[in-house]
């Protein structure tokens, strides 16, 4: 396995490999972006994945009148529908949009990424189509199953959003939500430092694993803040809870908003009912300024 195949391996994994997150802890102390990434150098350009199914027509009338609506982000980069999957039958809906980052926000961008040295908007567009295209066909063969059963009720919608994009960030949302019976909801984020190249991880935003038990008081804190002022809130985080909230993973689901702020997001059901659907808790600056390794993203 290549060096590039193994860090897409942990990637997917949502482990944090020790070298990466060592290089991304120094390369914020020294600012030295040709050291951070001259074995990315070294490397070249990602291949293009080879997917055998494949839903992009450049010609489509329906898919460039998606691009058209697409509101301009900045001069920097776009991100725009390139693919879409659906399916509307009887009982059965599939509406997934998947996102691709192009360069310089122009039409022809696909072409220039590819002479680019933004691996890592390589990267994630290649991650993005990949992971789509393997939740459409893991939906056509349970959709087959449920058929042979009978036939019944099913349905996906996936989308994006893009949170912020300025000189310093990159910051995409994806949702999927899964309907059979009740629904669920998944979001991930992918936050870019659009400077140096690379996705930021939770661990590598701090000095050490602290941010673990000091992130997890204050939301502790803020989830019983929240329900002596709303008696309609309900958290997971009492003794006599059965499923109850003590801290957050190392590698919890994280975005930086707008504001330079650290957002800590938790899926429909992952610490509430699912009424509440999906719950995101901002953290004060001044709680995690202490161990950071830099306040670089968290300056306006």
């Amino acid at each position: 396995m290549s060096w590039m195949d193994n860090e897409r391996k942990k990637y997917h994994e949502a482990e944090i490999p020790k070298e990466l997150d060592f290089k991304v802890k120094q390369s914020i102390k020294k600012a030295n972006r040709e050291e951070f990434f001259s074995k990315y150098k070294q490397i070249g350009v990602v291949a293009a994945l080879g997917l055998a199914f494949v839903v992009t027509i450049n010609t489509n009338t329906v898919l460039a009148q998606k691009m058209s609506t697409i509101p301009f982000i900045g001069q920097i980069v776009d991100v725009i529908t390139v693919t879409s999957y659906e399916i509307e039958e009887d009982g059965y809906h599939v509406q997934i949009d998947v996102p691709q980052i192009v360069e310089h926000s122009t039409q022809v961008g696909a072409e220039e990424l590819e002479n680019s040295d933004k691996l890592t908007f390589q990267y994630l567009n290649e991650k993005y189509q990949a992971e789509s295209q393997a939740l459409y066909e893991q939906f056509v063969k349970d959709m087959n199953v449920l058929e042979e059963n009978g036939g019944g009720n099913m349905g996906i919608d996936s989308g994006y959003e893009v949170i912020v994009d300025d000189e310093k960030l990159l910051v995409i949302s994806r949702y999927y939500v899964n309907t059979v019976g009740s629904s669920s909801t998944t979001m991930h984020y992918d936050t870019v430092d659009k400077m140096n190249d690379y996705v930021l991880t939770l661990p590598g935003l701090f000095k050490d694993d602290s941010y673990v038990e000091i992130i997890s008081e204050y939301i502790i804190d803020e989830m019983k803040r929240q329900m002596e002022e709303d008696k309609n809130l309900i958290y997971w985080v009492k003794e006599d809870d059965f499923v109850r909230f003590e801290k957050i993973k190392p590698d919890q689901t994280f975005y930086i908003n707008r504001d330079y702020q650290l957002v800590i997001s938790f899926d429909k059901y992952e610490i509430t009912p699912g009424y509440m659907g999906v719950v995101e808790f901002i953290i004060p600056n001044e709680i995690i300024e202490p161990i950071l390794v830099n306040d670089y993203y968290f300056e306006k």
